[in-house]
């Protein structure tokens, strides 16, 4: 089942329904598959560091900007709903890689920074991330990389936010 069962799927639906077109979900089950792995084999370095998945988003966010962020600023770049954020924040406070503080623009408000502790953990781990992401992608000759990463781009400046 090298393709997560992926071809058996479509193998089946086209004795089934041989009039169906079946590339969306050869492209679609594959990817889904493919970020399925992905999530796992990220999931064991992010353990590693006390970490959880959804803390990466936050963390190199953080990182990225260099200073102070609001919380609806991180749902908006994280693309989640700000029910979300704040345990992602708690859990990153709490193991003391983030801080809050006063919202100088915004009296009920608070802004998010990482703590010493955050910006050395941030650029570690992604470093590591990125490690085990390349070897998932070394099969895959460097060219062919370059050209998925452009046609995946393609397919996501085109594919709408059903949210938005």
């Amino acid at each position: 089942m090298a393709d997560g069962g992926v071809k058996d799927a479509l193998e089946q639906w086209a004795k089934l329904h041989p009039e169906l077109d079946l590339r969306p979900m050869a492209i679609w089950g594959r990817i889904a598959r493919l970020a399925l792995l992905g999530d796992r084999h990220r999931a064991a370095v992010l353990a590693r560091h006390g970490l959880q998945q959804s803390d990466i988003g936050v963390l190199a966010a953080l990182y990225r900007h260099g200073g102070d962020l609001r919380p609806r600023e991180l749902c908006r770049w994280m693309l989640v709903a700000s029910g979300t954020i704040t345990p992602r924040i708690d859990r990153l406070e709490a193991a003391g890689l983030a801080e809050r503080s006063p919202d100088p623009d915004d009296r009920r408000g608070k802004v998010v920074r990482l703590t010493r502790a955050g910006r050395a953990l941030a650029p570690a781990v992604v470093a590591e991330l990125l490690e085990v992401e390349a070897a998932l992608l070394d099969p895959l000759p460097a060219r062919s990389q370059d050209r998925l990463a452009r046609d995946l781009a393609r397919l996501l400046a085109v594919v709408p936010d059903p949210e938005e």
